[in-house]
């Protein structure tokens, strides 16, 4: 039996949908006091997701499904207000979050569209549990260890 375009296209929301609350910090709500840096008309939550992740200045998006209205902020740091009509995904990029993080310092580097510079990042590199680290990203994306020493005497 073969599945009509429309089941196709059910099943395929439903795993994306997935990919997306596993991936993105999803709360229903609205940001307050803040301006979206752009608005658009999408059909799901899934393709303002994945127009955010293509915006290097994304960091967040809000998503009316009865409106089909999608937003795009440069900011995942605001205040919210409750609202059930909307999905509020908080992006974050590979290695900004326990959530997301990069094998390494130089994933990270090399895998981000955006510029990345030196500072905290999270890492997993045995796939156990994510890290937070300091990377030097000015090199080949090395973590920086700092060691103390002390005297006794």
């Amino acid at each position: 039996m073969f599945l009509n375009y429309l089941q196709f296209f059910v099943i395929i929301h439903t795993v994306t949908s997935k990919i997306v609350d596993d991936y993105f910090d999803v709360i229903n709500g609205t940001p307050d006091d803040i301006s979206p840096t752009l608005q658009t008309t999408l059909l799901s939550i899934v393709e303002c997701t994945v127009m955010c992740m293509k915006e290097p200045t994304c960091k967040a998006t809000n998503y009316n499904q009865e409106k089909q209205n999608c937003w795009i902020y440069d900011t995942n740091t605001f205040n919210w207000t409750p609202n059930s009509s909307w999905k509020l995904t908080k992006n974050f990029k590979l290695g900004e979050s326990p959530s997301n993080p990069g094998a390494s310092c130089l994933d990270i580097k090399s895998k981000r569209a955006d510029p990345v510079s030196t500072g905290l990042y999270w890492i997993n590199p045995d796939s156990s549990s994510a890290v937070q680290v300091n990377c030097n990203m000015d090199t080949v994306g090395l973590v920086v260890v700092q060691t103390k020493s002390s005297k006794v005497g």
